[in-house]
């Protein structure tokens, strides 16, 4: 192909070119031509990764003086570990390097920040992103990440640190009341991620589609961050996600009382001392599930912090508790157990629910139930089956194959 024949193709085929060439092509691109290096030099600064301090200073200095490059960056994440010892950090010029680049990417959308480094927060002073949507960091809820994200109106997707921050926003004198931090106003947030104090500083005007919380301190109560998600976002949460400590019987009665529309509900229990849920525990879950009017998926895990513990899954206990809790909530299709390996307990037909088919523990275990004619009901279920399937493609091979899971004895005892 001629030079001339290249030119002639039009741009959005030259970009999917520079898109799809490894860097040492596209090093060589930019070289070829202005046009060639118009694009390509789009390709190589649209998605930004770094994973070390030192790559992170080199690419702020490109950035900082090569407005062409600094423009063409959508994503820009860092990620790394720092290396100094607690409370140890780096000089205020790498914040502001930082700060000096992340003020010249006008077209940024996606900044991610997730390095365990409070300091980071320089790097936000008076910077303001105008096409910013998404945004994740592991920086606590303070003054100046408030003033950040309120000047950021467009985030849809937000994620900050799981711990609280356990300094109050705005100082204070150790005799006076405690003050409320400053409302965030993020109009357009449908997803966040990250400590219950955020969510208890939404303004009414925010609408959540999904969120995942946090609590981190020992002594935390989830009222205001359950009631909170009540006030902003009751017509438009469908998931939900929450990890605390203990077992949290309180927190699921809040939820179902001021939640009780959401879709999916997943409970990631911290607990120091580890067992299996109690009859009390199994029982009060029950209580409250017919609270929820359209709860599809329950998954509860239940985490041994200090690893100490070998509980171990219970598949007929799980198989009896999983039918009674389906019982009572009609909506629920899919359930987590504690201890259950993070099995998912799928519902068939009506009140009879399958182990996940994919997962070898309860493909085992469906079977073992089978042979020993111990399933309830399976006649009812190759009878309604075969109702359904009754003249399709593959009737017959499928009705067979599941009479054959059971002896001829078997299907008429039934």
């Amino acid at each position: 192909m001629t030079r001339s024949s290249i030119l002639n193709l039009p741009v959005e085929v030259l970009e999917e070119i520079a898109d799809v060439v490894n860097l040492d092509t596209q090093l060589s691109l930019c070289q070829v031509s202005k046009l060639f290096h118009s694009f390509t030099i789009r390709s190589l600064y649209r998605d930004i990764s770094l994973v070390n301090p030192s790559s992170l200073v080199a690419c702020c200095h490109v950035l900082s003086s090569n407005l062409n490059a600094a423009a063409a960056v959508r994503t820009f994440s860092i990620t790394y570990t720092p290396s100094e010892p607690p409370n140890t950090y780096y000089f205020s010029s790498f914040y502001a390097t930082i700060g000096r680049a992340l003020r010249c990417l006008s077209c940024l959308q996606h900044l991610r920040l997730m390095v365990f480094d409070p300091a980071y927060i320089r790097a936000l002073d008076h910077l303001t992103l105008p096409s910013l949507r998404h945004f994740e960091c592991y920086l606590t809820l303070t003054n100046s990440l408030i003033s950040f994200l309120n000047r950021h109106p467009t985030i849809k997707y937000l994620q900050i640190a799981p711990t609280e921050a356990f300094e109050q926003c705005s100082p204070r004198a150790a005799t006076s009341p405690p003050e409320s931090p400053p409302r965030i106003l993020l109009p357009q947030l449908q997803y966040f991620s990250g400590n219950s104090q955020c969510i208890s500083a939404l303004t009414c005007d925010t609408a959540l589609r999904a969120a995942f919380i946090f609590w981190d301190a020992v002594d935390a109560t989830p009222q205001d961050a359950i009631t909170a998600l009540e006030r902003t976002s009751s017509e438009t949460i469908n998931v939900l996600g929450c990890r605390r400590r203990g077992w949290n019987l309180d927190l699921l009665d809040l939820i179902s009382i001021w939640l009780p529309n959401i879709y999916t509900l997943s409970l990631t229990n911290l607990l120091v001392v580890d067992a299996h849920p109690s009859t009390a525990f199994l029982d009060a879950v029950k209580a409250f599930l017919p609270r929820f009017t359209v709860l599809r998926r329950l998954h509860i895990n239940c985490v041994d912090v200090w690893k100490m513990g070998d509980v171990q899954c219970r598949m007929d206990d799980d198989f009896v508790t999983v039918t009674s809790w389906g019982a009572v909530c009609p909506s629920l299709v899919e359930c987590t157990l504690p201890h259950s390996n993070n099995l998912r307990w799928l519902r068939v037909l009506d009140d009879l629910w399958f182990p996940d088919p994919f997962d070898p523990q309860g493909v085992t275990w469906l079977l073992g139930m089978w042979y020993s004619r111990r399933y309830p009901q399976w006649t009812r279920i190759v009878r309604i089956v075969e109702e359904r399937m009754h003249g399709k493609p593959g009737f017959e091979s499928t009705i067979e194959g599941l009479r054959a899971l059971v002896s001829d004895s078997d299907w008429d005892s039934e």
